[in-house]
C-alpha cells in the first residue's frame, strides 16, 4: 500500500517533530529501525527524514526517550539575539536623530 502526501510541507521543525512522532510510534510497535524507514519513504518520499537519523531516533524510543523534542544545545545562542539587537539598533538611530535635531 502506497500512501502519497502533499508535498508543500517543508523541512521546518513541526514537520522533522512529526516524523519523529511516526519513528517512536514505529518503535512502540516493535517495528524494526529497517521497516520504520521503509515505510516513512513511502509516506513522505524526498521530504523524510535521512536514514542515519531514523535509525539514531529509533534507537533513542527504544532506551525509553520519551519526547520528541530536540535536546537544548550548549554554547553560543542562535542569531536570532543577534539580529534582533541589529534590527533595534537600525530602528533606534533614525529615531535619536530626528530628536537630538529637535
Amino acid at each position: 500500500m502506497t500512501v502519497h502526501v502533499k508535498q508543500d510541507f517543508g523541512r521546518g521543525r513541526n514537520f522533522n517533530m512529526e516524523q519523529r512522532a511516526v519513528i517512536k510510534f514505529n518503535a512502540k510497535l516493535g517495528k524494526s529501525a529497517s521497516e520504520t524507514f521503509r515505510s516513512m519513504q513511502q509516506v513522505y518520499g524526498s521530504q523524510c527524514l535521512g536514514r542515519t537519523a531514523i535509525f539514531e531516533w529509533h534507537k533513542r524510543f527504544l532506551e525509553g526517550r520519551e519526547t520528541i523534542e530536540d535536546d537544548k544545545k550548549s554554547g553560543r545562542p542562535q542569531k536570532s539575539e543577534k539580529m534582533t539587537h541589529l534590527w533595534r539598533v537600525s530602528i533606534q538611530r533614525p529615531i535619536f536623530r530626528y530628536l537630538h535635531k529637535n
